[in-house]
């Protein structure tokens, strides 16, 4: 019995000083971590734990029934938190106040948009006592354009051929002109020959007698008649061309008045 006593005191003696190793251990751990925190902490931490543990010494230190400055610093953050809360909840109230009435306000317009999309509606139903007139008038308008339209399209192109025809006119006329001219130099070059054989016939004309005298004569009407011959050609070539851009234009000048009878009565 005294054996078996004996060897419990030993275990919880053993156990014991397990036990008091263990937490001297911890405590060296737990000090040497809060060595290194103490190191790493920075300024105003330090400054603010510092004010709180003097805070904490002057608490102790009071004389019993006198309030603590700790006690008094507690109950004006509490009445300025009261504060803050009240006037939190008299916002939250008037929040809630201004929703119910945005609330009535959209209710209100929802109502009013209806009434207006039925309106719409309803409008869109009914046709205007003008419409026929207005849909007479546009049928009106649209044909209207279309005449428009097609009469500056014939007048455009009436404008391209009046011009093409001008062209033509006036080549034309240089090509008359310029083939009158030639006629006429030539002409002149003929008659500027006869009069040189004429003179160079008068001499012996003179020994011949009337004979020769009739027969330069009529030499000499001849060359004339040739003349005259040329001119009345050149003038009838030159009547001819004019004639036949006369009557281009003519043509141009009734299909022109074709198209603009073809725009009236579309008008």
């Amino acid at each position: 019995m005294t054996s078996i006593v004996s060897t419990d005191a030993t275990d919880a003696a053993s156990a014991t000083t397990v036990d008091a190793k263990q937490l001297s251990a911890d405590i060296n751990a737990s000090a040497l971590r809060l060595s290194l925190l103490l190191k790493e902490e920075e300024d105003h931490w330090k400054d603010t734990r510092t004010r709180a543990l003097r805070l904490l010494q002057a608490e102790e230190e009071l004389p019993e029934g006198e309030e603590s400055p700790f006690e008094s610093a507690l109950t004006a953050s509490l009445t300025t938190l009261q504060d803050e809360v009240s006037a939190m909840e008299e916002g939250v109230s008037t929040l809630s106040r201004s929703h119910a009435d945005l609330t009535a306000k959209v209710a209100k317009t929802k109502k009013a948009l209806i009434r207006a999309q039925e309106q719409e509606a309803e409008l869109e139903t009914l046709r205007p006592a003008w419409q026929d007139e207005y849909d007479m008038a546009e049928d009106d308008l649209q044909e209207l354009h279309q005449a428009y339209v097609s009469r500056v399209r014939n007048m455009h192109y009436l404008q391209k051929e009046l011009k093409k025809i001008d062209r033509r006119e006036a080549r034309a006329a240089k090509r008359a002109e310029d083939k009158r001219l030639e006629l006429r130099r030539n002409i002149l070059a003929e008659e500027a020959e006869v009069e040189e054989e004429e003179e160079e016939e008068e001499p012996q004309g003179g020994n011949d007698g009337d004979s020769s005298t009739t027969g330069a004569s009529t030499a000499g009407r001849r060359p004339g008649t040739a003349v005259t011959a040329r001119l009345s050609i050149a003038r009838s070539d030159s009547s001819s061309s004019i004639s036949s851009v006369a009557g281009a234009r003519s043509l141009s000048s009734n299909n022109s008045n074709a198209d603009t009878t073809d725009s009236d009565s579309a008008w």
